[in-house]
């Protein structure tokens, strides 16, 4: 597996602009070679901008046509609850494509975290279309202060992932709603690219840390770390993120 990049940018707003160009170059060579390109969706305010510039300035530098969009994670509430991916996906992004342009398939979270997840888990295979050489194009994940990503806390068992795609997950007893659905690491593992997208200084510390830790094998205290792909790995961070040389 290569070893994961770091870029550092100026700003949130940085982050957003080059991730939209290494997004819109994959999806030019997924289609050029497969005629079709598949990307999962963060949560979280940074991928947010993000979506809000591919709904605008580059709007017209995705085959919308030719894309399918899943998620990576999923609160269960219903997708107009102001805690949804979903909501906020539509808000900055869905809302502003063309009508049917492109496949979206969101996480029903208001089954349960139990048969959303089984549904969910169905419905990446069926993408893949059952393939074991298919792979995601690009997965979005963020990271959260504690070192999560997607909805794979600290303190999970991430042996029970190894055969399934998405899984039941329960967030920390601070977080508004705690049960989630997650895609599992060996969901991502199945990418041709991974980009994390990280801003602000609260984020330092458990940055570095995550990215010591995934050059020693992975943390399973620190999630972020455990992240593979089968192709590339890049962090893209802002200048508050950025680990102290």
């Amino acid at each position: 597996m290569p070893a994961a990049t770091l870029t550092v940018c100026d700003d949130p707003a940085a982050i957003a602009a080059l991730a939209a160009r290494r997004i819109a170059a994959a999806a030019r060579e997924a289609v050029d070679q497969r005629f079709r390109f598949t990307l999962i969706l963060a949560g979280g305010s940074t991928p947010r901008a993000l979506y809000t510039r591919l709904a605008t300035v580059d709007r017209d530098s995705l085959p919308w046509d030719a894309t399918t969009m899943l998620f990576g994670d999923e609160r269960c509430v219903r997708p107009e609850h102001a805690d949804s991916n979903y909501r906020m996906v539509h808000e900055s992004l869905l809302s502003s494509l063309p009508p049917r342009s492109a496949r979206v398939y969101r996480i029903r979270g208001e089954l349960g975290a139990s048969a959303a997840a089984s549904e969910y888990d169905v419905i990446t295979r069926k993408i893949r279309n059952n393939d074991p050489e298919e792979r995601f194009d690009v997965v979005l994940l963020g990271m959260g202060a504690d070192g999560h990503t997607a909805s794979l806390f600290p303190g999970r068992d991430f042996s029970a992932d190894v055969k399934s795609f998405a899984a039941p997950a329960i967030a920390p007893p601070a977080s508004p709603v705690r049960d989630r659905v997650t895609l599992t690491l060996r969901a991502i593992a199945d990418s041709r690219r991974v980009l994390f997208l990280v801003a602000g200084q609260d984020k330092r510390e458990m940055l570095a840390r995550v990215l010591a830790a995934a050059q020693s094998g992975g943390d399973p205290s620190l999630p972020a770390s455990m992240i593979r792909s089968s192709g590339t790995i890049e962090w893209m961070v802002d200048r508050g993120a950025a680990p102290t040389p």
